[in-house]
Parts: C-alpha cells; structure tokens; sequence
C-alpha cells in the first residue's frame, strides 16, 4: 500500500508538473534586427546590427506575464566628423564606427491584448569583447597615427563598463507559436570607465556617453 500511495503520488506530481508547463510556462527562441546608437556630444547616427537569443516566458494570468531572455547582441554607434576638429587636426568628410558585443537579460512585464501585448522591464547588459572601431577621412586618420592608432582595430576594454544597465519597452503581435515585436532600449549607465579613459575617448566627448537600441525581433516560442 505505501508503495502504491507513493508511485501514485509521483504520477500525480509528474501530471501537475507537465500540466502546469503546458498552461502557464514556455520557452522559445528569437533574433532579428538593430538599429543601435551611443549618445555622444558630436554629430551621430544609428548603425544597425543582430541580436539573437533565447526566451522564457511564465503566464501570471491571461492577460500578465513575465519574459526574461538571454540575447548577444551587436551594438555601437557611427560618429560624423565632417568639418570638425579632433586633437588639433581639422577634419575634412571623416566618420568614426564602433562596434561593441554584448550579452543582454532584459525581464519584462508582459500586459496582452488578445493577440497584441505591451512589453516593459529593466535590463541589464554585459560587454563581452575589446570594443573594434573603424575610422574613414584624412584627417582623422591622422590625427589617430599621432596617437600611434591604425585607421581599424580594437580599443581596450578595459576603458568601457563592463556592465550596462537601463530600461527597456515595446509591443508585440503573437500569431500562434509565431511572434513579431518591437521595442527601445534606454541605456543608463555610461559606456565609457572615465577613470581609464584614453586620449582618443576623450577626444569623442564620451565621458557621458550611454547606449541606446531599437529591436526589430521575430521568433517563436515552444
């Protein structure tokens, strides 16, 4: 009898336990397109990149939900330096890319709409390679060869946060296990260590400089 009750009661838990991750809990996959941006005190532009990831999701009720994901992530900036003046140097059409990668986990609250959700929750974002920047113009490069700088290459890490942190906020369509969303992510912490900073990082005006992203994502979930 004592055999039966406990074979029983872990069939029953076993049946609770896929039941309960059927109806409130799922996994799921996404990736798609960024348009990333570092704000700087000089003329810039958004420069677009990847993230691709993995997604949980636990379904409070049905209408509230919670969404962390694990995403790498492409992100940095493109600088136009067209008539400006970098380390003494006055620059003729010159522009300044920086490609940074990172590690994001963003926890979001999800509010559905029958098909449609709004999606909000912080995140936090982890650099995880030497930032690489490739450099166009005369001038500024240059002005990079009297710092002993090549027109391309990597910049320490060790002159940028490793960890970011902001907010992030969007919307989203499901369309059966399918789903399209778009969001904004706000960065709040500055991208620069300004106690390490080089000559070159303060010639960008990057003491203050912080991240921000626009997320065009498509996935599905299991």
């Amino acid at each position: 009898m004592k055999k039966l009750i406990i074979t029983l009661s872990i069939i029953t838990a076993m049946f609770f336990t896929t039941n309960v991750k059927a109806q409130f809990l799922s996994f799921g996959v996404k990736g798609g397109l960024n348009l990333s941006d570092i704000s700087v005190h000089i003329e810039h532009g958004m420069k677009a990149g990847y993230h691709a990831g993995l997604l949980g999701r636990l379904n409070i009720t049905e209408v509230i939900a919670v969404q962390p994901e694990i995403l790498f992530s492409t992100k940095g900036t493109k600088i136009d330096l067209n008539g400006g003046n970098i380390l003494g140097y006055q620059l003729d059409e010159s522009n300044i890319s920086f490609n940074m990668n990172h590690i994001d986990v963003p926890v979001k609250a999800i509010i559905s709409f029958m098909d449609a959700e709004i999606q909000i929750g912080p995140y936090v974002s982890f650099l995880i390679s030497n930032p690489k920047y490739n450099v166009k113009g005369t001038k500024i490069e240059e002005a990079l060869n009297s710092l002993g700088m090549a027109s391309e290459g990597v910049l320490d890490k060790k002159n940028f946060k490793a960890l970011d942190y902001g907010i992030t906020a969007g919307i989203g369509y499901n369309i059966s296990n399918f789903f399209v969303s778009a969001s904004y992510n706000y960065g709040l912490g500055k991208v620069a260590d300004k106690e390490k900073f080089s000559d070159y990082l303060s010639a960008l005006n990057m003491e203050n400089a912080k991240n921000s992203v626009i997320r065009f994502s498509v996935g599905m979930r299991f």
